[in-house]
C-alpha cells in the first residue's frame, strides 16, 4: 500500500470505496471485519463509512514516520470530514459532538478489528 494508491482510491467527497476488494487489496486485510451494529442504515453508504474508518485506522497503524504522516494529512482530514457528515446524515447523529463521538467509537473498534 502506497500513499499514492490511497490518494487514487479516495473519492472526491473523501470517502473510500464500499467494495470488499478495496479492503482486501488496497488496505491489505485478509477479510473485511464486520462493521458495528447500526439500526436504520445499511448498504453501500454504511460499507463506505466502515471502510473509510478502517482506512483511517490502518493509516495510523502503518504510516508512522513524520514524512508519511505529513503526506497523509489532507487525505485523512478529507476522510474524517466525510465520515462526520455520513454519521450525521445516515446514522442520525447530530453534527458536532455526537458525530465526533460516533467517529471516535468506530475508530476504536476499527483499531481492534485490524490487529
Amino acid at each position: 500500500m502506497s500513499i499514492v494508491s490511497i490518494a487514487r482510491a479516495q473519492a472526491v467527497d473523501g470517502s473510500f470505496p464500499s467494495s470488499r476488494t478495496f479492503v482486501t487489496t488496497q488496505l491489505q486485510l485478509s477479510a473485511v471485519p464486520p462493521h458495528p451494529p447500526v439500526g436504520g442504515c445499511e448498504g453501500s453508504v454504511l460499507d463506505a463509512l466502515w471502510h473509510t474508518v478502517l482506512a483511517l485506522a490502518i493509516f495510523k497503524k502503518r504510516f508512522t514516520t513524520q514524512e508519511d504522516r505529513a503526506a497523509l494529512e489532507f487525505i485523512e482530514e478529507k476522510a474524517r470530514q466525510w465520515a462526520l457528515m455520513a454519521f450525521g446524515e445516515e446514522l442520525g447523529a447530530a453534527q458536532g459532538a455526537e458525530a465526533d463521538k460516533a467517529l471516535a467509537e468506530w475508530l476504536a473498534l476499527a483499531e481492534v478489528a485490524i490487529q
